[in-house]
């Protein structure tokens, strides 16, 4: 599996990615996929394949989606854990996390995916892009709210 058959598989679906080397938070190669959306904002989803977990892993390779969210203020972030946490628990993919380090709100998720890829596995992948998105347009403006209310 590689990026330019998950980037197949995307534009099969009407997903317009582009190629990064390395983009933001996600310190290696990977597709910047366009999230549109006509009633709210757009968002970049970046995805790629977990550098080093190869060897240990037989017949997967891990590939993370990224989605910065929001900047916060290292100051007032603390605060909006718990409001993060009420969001996950609740969620069917809870992954939305705070980095006070980086002071970004972001969605992360980690799926392992197949070496050997099928049609079924095609469709199951779209639908984990889908349920992300969805996600993000249903969470995200809540919390831009609540990052800068704190």
């Amino acid at each position: 599996m590689t990026l330019d058959k998950i980037k197949t598989i995307l534009e099969k679906n009407r997903y317009y990615s582009e190629h990064k080397i390395e983009h933001g938070l996600v310190p290696y190669p990977c597709l910047k996929v366009l999230l549109e959306d006509q009633e709210a904002e757009d968002y970049y989803l970046q995805l790629g394949f977990i550098p080093g977990i190869d060897d240990q892993l037989d017949h997967h390779k891990l590939m993370q989606f990224f989605v910065p969210i929001v900047s916060v203020d290292g100051d007032t972030a603390p605060d909006i854990s718990q409001f993060l946490h009420e969001i996950n628990k609740e969620l069917a993919l809870p992954a939305f996390v705070i980095d006070l380090n980086a002071e970004l709100i972001y969605y992360r998720y980690t799926l392992p995916i197949p070496h050997d890829i099928s049609a079924n596995f095609e469709n199951q992948f779209i639908e984990i892009v889908e349920l992300i998105f969805f996600q993000i347009v249903q969470f995200a403006n809540a919390i831009k709210l609540a990052s800068v209310q704190q």
